[in-house]
Formats: C-alpha cells, sequence, structure tokens
C-alpha cells in the first residue's frame, strides 16, 4: 500500500513540480548527465569490501544525499541508483538496502536506499532485512566504536527471506558510510545467515 501511494505521489509532484537538474536547470530529470559526471569521485581508503562512487567532502553531492532523504524526493534516489550501476558488478549479486527503522519510514514514507537499491538493479533487489532496534541518528556519533556500540544488535534478516540468502553473494546498499560501523553490522547479521558473501556500495563517503 505504501509505495502505491508512493508513486501516487510522484506523479501528482511531477504534475505540479516538473523536474529540473538541481544543479543547472535541465528539465525532466533532477540531476543531468552533465552535471552528475562533474561530481567529485571518492578518492579515501575503504575496507575492501566496501565500495562507494562520490565524496561528501563535495557539497553538491551532499546537497543530493539530503534532498533524497529528507525532501521527500526519493526517485532522485532511483536516478543516483542509475548513475552507480555501470561502477559495481551486480550481475550474480542480491542487492539488499539497509533498512529504516519503522517510526522514520513512517514518517518520511519511503527507505531513499531501497530507492538507490532498484536503481542499481530492479530485478535483483530484495527487501530483507528488517531494523528491530531503533537508534539515534548516527551522524550524532563521532566515533566508530559508539557508532558500533549504538547500531549493535539492530538488524534481523526477515523470516520469508533466510532460506533464500543462504549461499548467496549479497550487496548491501545505503546512501553514505562514514566509519562504516552500519555496514559492519549489516554484513555480520548476513553473513551469520548463510551468505557466500557480502559487499557494501553506497553512493558517499
Amino acid at each position: 500500500m505504501l509505495s502505491i501511494l508512493n508513486k501516487i505521489t510522484e506523479r501528482i509532484l511531477d504534475t505540479l513540480f516538473p523536474k529540473q537538474c538541481l544543479f543547472c536547470g535541465a528539465s525532466n530529470i533532477l540531476l543531468c548527465k552533465s552535471c552528475e559526471a562533474d561530481l567529485e569521485v571518492n578518492n579515501s581508503p575503504l575496507p575492501d569490501w566496501i565500495e562507494t562512487r562520490y565524496s561528501y567532502k563535495d557539497d553538491r553531492v551532499r546537497k543530493i544525499i539530503f534532498k533524497i532523504k529528507y525532501n521527500h524526493t526519493p526517485v532522485l534516489g532511483l536516478e543516483m541508483g542509475q548513475y552507480v550501476s555501470p561502477y559495481i558488478n551486480t550481475n550474480d549479486s542480491i542487492l539488499i538496502p539497509v533498512p529504516i527503522s519503522k517510526e522514520r519510514l513512517g514518517k518520511r514514507g519511503y527507505n531513499q536506499a531501497l530507492y538507490i537499491a532498484n536503481g542499481m538493479s530492479h530485478t535483483n533487489t530484495i527487501d530483507a532485512l528488517e531494523r528491530v532496534k531503533d537508534t539515534q541518528k548516527l551522524f550524532k556519533t563521532k566515533h566508530r566504536d559508539e557508532r558500533a556500540e549504538e547500531i549493535k544488535n539492530s538488524f534481523m534478516v526477515k523470516e520469508k527471506h533466510k532460506e533464500f540468502l543462504k549461499n548467496k553473494n549479497i550487496i548491501i546498499v545505503d546512501d553514505v558510510t562514514t566509519t562504516g560501523a552500519t555496514l559492519y553490522e549489516a554484513r555480520n547479521v548476513l553473513l551469520k545467515s548463510g551468505a557466500a558473501s557480502v559487499r557494501a556500495f553506497t553512493l558517499a563517503h
């Protein structure tokens, strides 16, 4: 029901407020190819199982992430997923978005990570994790140990997906990674559930 309401809302908004590129005003798209190509690429080191595309130091990247998450613009997440899809091989993998709490889902109306994952590969995406512990927004905790403790025991695999995910290669998808605490926790849960391998991809770091 929620996804149907989201689609109806998107159509109404598209009619009332036609899409324009955030930075140059090009029509019918929220981020045009030219402006996307100009975004700063991340060069900071990450663990070998985590991949990312853009640098969060770029003000434009921060604006994109903020708009996806807080300005009721999930379709921008879909566009960004389409832009990053050539940079990661998803053919033999299941994409699983990092879930948000039921409270935040109720307020926001959508999970931005799910839209990003669907943009990367609609056919391979499964919303298989659920958040069983509500946490404070992790940007409020600066140190990795604090974040790891805050996010500990926050996720579980949905019962209906447990058997299917066994021995599968999985890519966790999220918008941003900072210390990687959220991705580590989600990865551990999936590996303990029997996944063959677990990588992660985020839009920015």
